[in-house]
């Protein structure tokens, strides 16, 4: 199961990808390390970009079936001088259909990052994927990038979007951080959340994220021992911040 959060601001890019690893199939018995080769967060330096995939965690290939954060690492590390953001999202959709084109799960993969604009760096983002969701049940078609935000200054605004295959995490998630301000009206703690800074995003969506899971999966502790956050922060001059932690 995986949930992943995009989100733009004057700040910079924030990419979170949360991952509940399966108990069975491709990452029964793996150790830590090896389930690190699943996170499917991918930077792109010369865009400079991220990449956080949903869906599926596999490939049926012709090679064999790969996880889908090992395509990843392959694809980019073939398409290092392809740019901008809307060519590397065309790119990605058309390695998709050649590679898996009878895909009969749902797959997608948030691309945000930053183009030039008259010397200004803007943030935009696409999120390439083979499906729509409609009241809750998927319909698959060919792999299609869509552009979530035109590049553009987005001001004192946030510009977020979320998606999951597990939908009641989701929610919660959703209704937590609808919660959190009214604890920064409190007069008696006079708090600022999140900080203003890419720093202070990253830490604030973490936060909701590794709440919400762990309320989420209080039910079954045992199935969490190999869950894992990744976040990914991209400041407007392409500094990039990355942490993981294991829940």
């Amino acid at each position: 199961m995986t949930l992943i959060v995009t989100e733009l601001s004057a700040y910079g890019i924030v990419m979170i990808e949360h991952k509940f690893p399966p108990t069975q199939g491709h990452t029964a018995g793996r150790t830590p390390r090896e389930l690190d080769r699943l996170i499917a967060v991918q930077t792109v330096p010369h865009l400079p970009a991220g990449i956080c995939a949903w869906g599926t965690s596999v490939l049926p290939t012709d090679r064999g079936n790969t996880p889908v954060a090992d395509w990843l690492k392959d694809f980019c590390a073939r398409h290092l001088h392809v740019e901008p953001v809307s060519d590397y999202a065309e790119a990605l959709a058309y390695a998709l259909e050649d590679d898996v084109p009878a895909l009969e799960e749902p797959l997608g993969f948030h691309i945000a990052g930053y183009v030039d604009v008259e010397g200004k760096p803007l943030p935009t983002l696409y999120h390439v994927r083979n499906n729509e969701a409609v009241l809750g049940a998927y319909y698959l078609h060919k792999f299609q990038p869509v552009q979530e935000f035109a590049p553009k200054d987005p001001g004192s605004g946030v510009f977020r979007i979320r998606s999951c295959d597990c939908e009641r995490h989701g929610a919660l998630f959703e209704r937590l951080e609808k919660l959190l301000p009214d604890i920064e009206r409190d007069p008696e703690t006079h708090l600022k959340m999140p900080h203003p800074s890419l720093e202070g995003r990253m830490a604030y969506l973490g936060a909701c994220v590794n709440f919400a899971s762990d309320l989420y999966a209080s039910a079954a502790p045992q199935g969490t021992q190999n869950a894992t956050i990744t976040m990914l922060g991209i400041s407007p001059t392409g500094r990039f911040s990355y942490q993981t932690q294991g829940r």
